[in-house]
């Protein structure tokens, strides 16, 4: 059996020490370290999700980011509490299976984190790193739409980019708020079974780099008083074809008035 391949590592000999750079993290000698100060730590950061980095729950940290929101479908309708909790414990169990891997990391001190994850109770709120590809995030979410309706539990999804601040919460977990998630929560509430809605801003920057990508417009839709254009994501492997209900009844023709009305 072959040996799993290290990670390549690019090392700078300098005349007190060493840096030791990989993917994942910095190594620096401890005694270069301490002659150069703590300021280093800081130049060395590239990452928006360092949980480090955010050293108390009062810094905040500007960005523009990726959010993707998503819910079960008809989660209050499953009945009591053990209905609920094997719910949660499906949607959890996804996520694991789908984001524990090398590539994803969140809430993991000492290096750069490429998710934040914001559990909802019936759903989650995940926001992406700059590094993760939108194309990939769309593939993430197919998957974990389709192994959830395959195990029963239909979830429905929306996906934003947008402004956000990147914080650590009174828990001391990494946290996002802002207009990006915001907004990816309202798509994902437009929709039904197994949809994917996407925003415009999110939807657009991905047709601009892969213009085979499977978003069909859907066309401008008010919610809470906020205008977005969405976009439905799906192919006849994933995702829901047909017209969100609060689309369709958006656009039906107005009913004619009766007679002596």
């Amino acid at each position: 059996m072959s040996n799993p391949q290290k990670p390549m590592a690019l090392t700078l000999q300098l005349p007190h020490g060493e840096i030791s750079i990989t993917k994942r993290s910095v190594l620096i000698t401890t005694d270069f370290c301490v002659r150069l100060g703590q300021n280093l730590r800081v130049l060395m950061v590239l990452g928006k999700f360092n949980y480090e980095r955010l050293e108390k729950p009062s810094v905040y940290e500007a960005g523009t980011f990726t959010v993707l929101f998503l819910d079960i479908v008809g989660f209050t309708t499953y009945g009591d509490n053990v209905a609920l909790r094997r719910g949660v414990r499906a949607l959890q169990n996804a996520i694991v299976d789908i984001f524990d891997t090398d590539d994803f990391h969140w809430d993991d001190p000492g290096i750069d984190n490429e998710l934040i994850m914001l559990p909802t109770g019936d759903g989650y709120g995940i926001g992406f790193d700059p590094r993760v590809k939108d194309r990939d995030v769309l593939g993430l979410a197919s998957q974990l739409s389709t192994t959830l309706a395959n195990e029963g539990y239909p979830v429905r999804a929306g996906i934003a980019k947008g402004p956000c601040y990147v914080y650590k919460d009174l828990n001391y977990h990494m946290n996002l708020v802002g207009w990006g998630i915001i907004d990816a929560e309202r798509a994902m509430s437009c929709g039904d079974k197994d949809h994917i809605l996407c925003t415009d801003m999110f939807a657009r920057s991905c047709l601009d780099a892969w213009s085979d990508l499977p978003l069909h417009d859907l066309g401008p839709y008010q919610v809470k008083g906020r205008d977005l254009h969405l976009f439905n994501y799906y192919t006849d492997h994933f995702g829901n074809p047909k017209v969100p209900e609060r689309f369709a009844r958006a656009i039906e023709p107005a009913k004619p008035a009766k007679s002596g009305e």
